[in-house]
């Protein structure tokens, strides 16, 4: 006897819903007349955000200890998922609730801003799982590939609805965030998906704790670079499978990522099912990731600027007046003291000979950027 959930997904029409068999923590498969059915109202949106600020003040009330972590916690992502932040990746209609740009951007960014306030770090690392997935969010593509897009699409969000994160690892050292200057190779194993990668990766977020990761490699007889996915989950890193760690992150204020550097030699890996199309697919998010970064940063001054308040509101309880600085607004020097002491500056410290300037993460890929100094803790 199995059990089967049943669950009345919305859809994006008002007033008309569809009946789907979903599971969100395993596969399961309805299997002789014993099947045992137990209904159940899936995950919703609002029930995401109403749990959110709960899960923020938890990760707020232990700031001190967070910002001097080194590496990312597998609590934190079991304690997302528990609130189904995983879910948000997934099409409503493939039994998450993602409904569509317009609908599901907003509700999702409100969420990073709100969890930034607790652990940035954190909540970037994990916005990559619904950021990567936006290329199969697309239904569907042109022929002779449509078929084999939907059962990769369904296979892709199946390992969400199992309870599988996804992760990100596109940059290379010495490209300064420029996929068009992207080395690695892919060698046809079992065409036309299965493919060997070999080539250095850098900016990992979420290595250890996602099971899947994107990445992009150039394919053998070709001149451009193409999307392939990688199946991490309990994977050694010791070269020994393929996959070599070569140099842990080490970066400042967002220091608890887990954006390791890795090589890749002869590592398997699955061609997207559209190939030839990757800035079609990697602008499927319609500048999400953009935002999704602009909502962590914001979550980080919100945090900053309630601590601001209470310190201020504190002194002035105290008979104490404030400074000209303090009634005209904080000075440029005092925002970056607060950004930094709230967890948003990083400097990484794995980049190779060579590598002239520290790539930063923003909108998605990686720019070259001067590196930064950083700031004292705020004196208020």
């Amino acid at each position: 006897m199995c059990d089967v959930n049943i669950g009345i997904i919305p859809m994006a029409t008002e007033n008309t819903h569809k009946l789907i068999c979903s599971s969100y923590s395993a596969r399961m498969s309805l299997q002789g007349e014993g099947a045992r059915v137990i209904v159940r109202q899936p995950l919703q949106i609002a029930t995401i955000l109403e749990q959110a600020p709960t899960l923020a003040q938890e990760w707020a009330a232990e700031r001190p200890a967070r910002q001097q972590r080194t590496q990312a916690d597998p609590a934190d992502y079991e304690r997302l998922r528990q609130v189904g932040v995983h879910l948000m990746a997934v099409p409503v209609e493939l039994g998450g609730t993602w409904a569509s740009l317009a609908q599901t951007a907003r509700p999702f960014c409100t969420m990073l801003r709100t969890l930034a306030q607790g652990d940035p770090s954190m909540t970037l690392a994990s916005a990559m799982h619904q950021l990567v997935l936006s290329s199969w969010r697309m239904p569907t593509v042109p022929a002779p590939y449509t078929d084999l897009w939907v059962k990769q699409r369904r296979e892709v969000f199946q390992t969400v609805l199992d309870g599988c994160w996804w992760g990100t690892i596109v940059s290379e050292p010495g490209s300064g965030g420029d996929v068009t200057q992207t080395q690695s190779g892919a060698e046809p194993y079992n065409p036309p998906l299965e493919y060997r990668i070999s080539g250095l990766k850098h900016f990992g977020s979420g290595s250890g704790m996602t099971s899947f990761m994107t990445t992009q490699a150039v394919p053998a007889g070709e001149t451009a670079p193409d999307l392939f996915y990688i199946e991490v989950r309990n994977v050694p890193w010791d070269g020994s499978t393929g996959m070599q760690l070569t140099a842990p992150w080490r970066g400042h204020g967002m220091s608890s990522t887990n954006s390791h550097a890795f090589e890749f030699t002869n590592f398997p890996a699955t061609r997207v099912a559209w190939p030839g199309h990757r800035a079609e697919l990697m602008e499927a998010n319609g500048g999400l990731g953009g935002m999704a970064f602009t909502s962590v940063v914001t979550g980080v001054v919100d945090a900053a600027m309630a601590y601001t308040r209470q310190r201020l509101k504190g002194q002035r309880s105290q008979g104490s007046t404030l400074r000209a600085f303090q009634q005209g607004g904080m000075g440029r020097s005092g925002a970056r003291g607060l950004a930094h002491w709230a967890g948003l500056r990083r400097r990484p410290t794995h980049l190779r000979p060579g590598d002239a300037e520290s790539p930063h993460r923003a909108a998605g890929q990686d720019e070259r950027r001067p590196p930064g100094r950083i700031c004292p803790e705020p004196t208020l």
